[in-house]
């Protein structure tokens, strides 16, 4: 089996093992799973779906990608909700997707050392129009490089 797709499988089982409702719950908000070459893990309501980058899949642990999908999730749950990605709510909104992949790592082994983990990426938001921007661009330029500079891929 694929990598990246054994990842995800993992991390949905143990989503699915230690919080059985979020579990349903993300298999009602999320249609679709798809693995993009770059970028960031985004949902997409367009498509009613998550994108989880190759590199995230295969460089993270499967903890990690629980806490992503989680993190995702909750994006479709608001969307779903009526509560669009406006940017008014930008910082609200990832403040309680960031909470919420803290309510599900209460519930693993050393969840004092995810909590920390999880949080400290919040000193430096991720969600202004700038670093938006940054991304999607880094992103494009990991894409449009050749392959030879791409360390053997």
């Amino acid at each position: 089996m694929d990598a990246p797709l054994a990842r995800i499988r993992e991390a949905l089982e143990l989503i699915r093992t230690r919080t059985p409702r979020r579990y349903r719950r993300i298999r009602r908000d999320v249609r679709r799973l798809v693995i993009i070459a770059a970028g960031g893990a985004e949902y997409w309501p367009r498509v009613d779906g998550m994108a989880l980058t190759r590199g995230e899949l295969t460089n993270h642990s499967t903890e990690e990608v629980a806490f992503t999908i989680v993190h995702e999730a909750t994006h479709a749950r608001l969307w779903r909700m009526g509560i669009p990605y406006a940017r008014a709510l930008r910082d609200r909104i990832e403040r309680l997707c960031v909470r919420e992949e803290v309510v599900f790592a209460q519930t693993l082994p050393d969840a004092d050392r995810w909590i920390a983990e999880i949080q400290r990426p919040l000193a430096t938001p991720w969600w202004t129009d700038d670093a938006i921007r940054e991304r999607r661009s880094s992103a494009w330029r990991e894409l449009l490089r050749p392959p030879s500079d791409k360390g053997g891929e």
